[in-house]
């Protein structure tokens, strides 16, 4: 049931996602390589809780980005940051309301605030999007983090 559910719902965003690019007035072919449109790697992360409150803890993460497809350059495109606990529960998901406009290479922060003291561990991972969030342009930036880290 999991699995049939798992595969409606990429179906549903792979259709989603055509229909995001034909209102856009790009053709789906124009980006013949999904996924390595951009590479992604990781520049500094951390979880730490927050200050000037008891409730909650931060996660953030800086991500360099360099573009391969010269066609998006100056394009509107997006970064999207899930956060999951170390069963793999989605708790949060942080991204930019309107996108950025992408540059031959750059850097971009994604944050977002966990809500409670609980979570201990968690594991944040961060891929370039088309503007509507729909299309991968990356590979994934995987970071695991215990409270209190920083990676830099």
């Amino acid at each position: 049931m999991l699995r049939e559910l798992l595969r409606i719902k990429a179906i549903a965003t792979f259709m989603m996602a055509v229909l995001a690019l034909s209102m856009v007035g790009l053709s789906y072919n124009a980006f013949a390589y999904h996924g390595q449109e951009v590479l992604l790697a990781l520049d500094s992360a951390q979880f730490i809780p927050r200050l000037n409150t008891t409730e909650g803890s931060q996660v953030k993460v800086l991500v360099n980005y360099t573009v391969n497809d010269p066609s998006i350059v100056n394009q509107t495109i997006n970064a999207v940051m899930n956060v999951y606990t170390l069963n793999g529960t989605l708790v949060k998901t942080s991204s930019f309301p309107a996108g950025f406009t992408a540059t031959n290479f750059g850097t971009q922060q994604l944050a977002t605030t966990i809500r409670g003291n609980t979570i201990q561990n968690i594991t944040a991972v961060t891929t370039i999007t088309n503007a509507a969030k729909l299309i991968p342009l990356s590979n994934s930036s995987t970071v695991k983090l215990n409270l209190g880290q920083i990676l830099q």
